[in-house]
Formats: structure tokens, C-alpha cells, sequence
């Protein structure tokens, strides 16, 4: 009898000994790829981008934009880019394209 596992990121049935399903894996393959991308890396561990993060944290109280729709309130603790970096670089840092998140919607998001 074969054994099975859930994927890690939508939990569905996979075959034992394997971390994501097909279209999982995909999609990690792709953002991987992104990642790869040295203005990319750059970026995200420059003292622009821990400044902005920090600013837009502050400017929305460290509540998650996303629970605070649903009327609850959570702790942002993340910065995500409505327009991801790998498709407009140049709107690493305005504020229109950030929104203040918790993990857990974080994780939602990149999910979709």
C-alpha cells in the first residue's frame, strides 16, 4: 500500500517523500528563480528597503491591512510588494505598492 503526504504549502494528497505537489513545486521553481535575481538580492538586504518596510509598518500601526478588511486585528510583522519586484522593479518603494501584512496573509497571497 502506497503512503502519502500533504504538500507543504496547499495540502493536498501527494506521494510519501515529496514536499510539494506538481503545481506547488511550479510555482516554488519560478519564485526561486526570482530570487536568483542579484538587483533582486540586493535590494531586499539594502538599508532603503529595511527603512521603507519600517515606514510603512509604523504608518499603518503594525496591523495587518488584510485582517483589519475582515475587521480583525493582527500584528503586521511583514512588507509585501502588490506589484511583485519581478515585474516592476522601479516600484520597489513607493508606498502605493506596499501593503503591511502578517505571515500568515503573507503566506496566503504568494500562495494564490
Amino acid at each position: 500500500m502506497p503512503l502519502y503526504t500533504k504538500c507543504c504549502n496547499c495540502g493536498i494528497r501527494i506521494p510519501y517523500r515529496t514536499k510539494r505537489c506538481d503545481k506547488c513545486q511550479t510555482e516554488w521553481n519560478r519564485q526561486r528563480e526570482v530570487y536568483r535575481n542579484e538587483d533582486i538580492k540586493r535590494f531586499r538586504s539594502s538599508s532603503a528597503w529595511a527603512r521603507k518596510s519600517k515606514q510603512i509598518l509604523k504608518d499603518n500601526n503594525y496591523q495587518c491591512e488584510m485582517c483589519k478588511d475582515k475587521g480583525v486585528i493582527t500584528v503586521a510583522t511583514e512588507v509585501h510588494h502588490i506589484i511583485s519586484l519581478s515585474i516592476d522593479f522601479n516600484k520597489r518603494l513607493e508606498d502605493d505598492n506596499l501593503i503591511a501584512l502578517c505571515e500568515s496573509c503573507h503566506d496566503d497571497i504568494h500562495r494564490e
